[in-house]
């Protein structure tokens, strides 16, 4: 394996990578993975965990991309301590050739949209997931390490603090604020703001924290 700074690896072996694997364009060639152990189903090069990773190749090696969400509850806290593990590495910005992404739009190192998402006129910060099929609409600004589910909608100005997760199929209304470290559950319907960490879930018409 060479040492060629274009060589994409993957930090994580899980679901997610596959997704992010189908995500990406057939010219891109990931080297390898890295993972806790070897995924059966990744049709990669095992590279160790990360220890093992960053012992065997430095900074220099490859452009990285964080391939894992969360380990059985929707949590970012584990992803970030991951993504800060690598801090002298550089990330890799990945769109799935079937998203939509203005030209008015930012997006933050790392970060990665896949198939038939829409970024319309926003700004993304590093490491956010925005999975398939979900729309960000216009003047909407995510903080890092945001996660947002398949088919979430965020209106117009919604803003998003760091390590949230939006569950599959939310609706947030235009120009709602979601502090950092907030859950919510799939399904839900947002139409105020969020100002405390917690888990929301969708309960008739209104959200519950758990």
């Amino acid at each position: 394996m060479n040492t060629d700074i274009s060589q994409l690896v993957l930090t994580g072996g899980g679901g997610h990578a596959l997704s992010l694997l189908e995500a990406m364009p057939p010219s891109l060639k990931p080297a390898g993975y890295t993972a806790l152990e070897p995924n059966s189903r990744m049709p990669l090069p095992y590279l160790g965990d990360d220890t093992a990773f960053r012992e065997t190749y430095g900074p220099e090696f490859a452009l990285l991309t964080c391939a894992f969400v969360y380990n059985g509850r929707p949590d970012l806290s584990l992803r970030r301590k991951i993504i800060e593990g690598f801090s002298d590495y550089r990330f890799a910005i990945l769109p799935a050739p079937t998203a939509i992404i203005t030209s008015a739009s930012t997006l933050g190192e790392g970060t990665q949209v896949l198939h038939r998402a829409v970024i319309n006129r926003a700004s993304l910060g590093k490491h956010c997931i925005v999975n398939t099929g979900a729309i960000v609409e216009h003047d909407c600004r995510i903080a890092d390490n945001v996660f947002i589910g398949p088919g979430a909608v965020l209106g117009g100005e919604v803003t998003v603090g760091p390590d949230v997760f939006i569950g599959l199929g939310t609706s947030i209304r235009n120009g709602v604020t979601i502090c950092g470290g907030a859950v919510i559950g799939m399904g839900a319907v947002v139409t105020s703001d969020i100002t405390q960490p917690g888990t929301y879930v969708a309960h008739g018409k209104h959200l519950l924290r758990l």
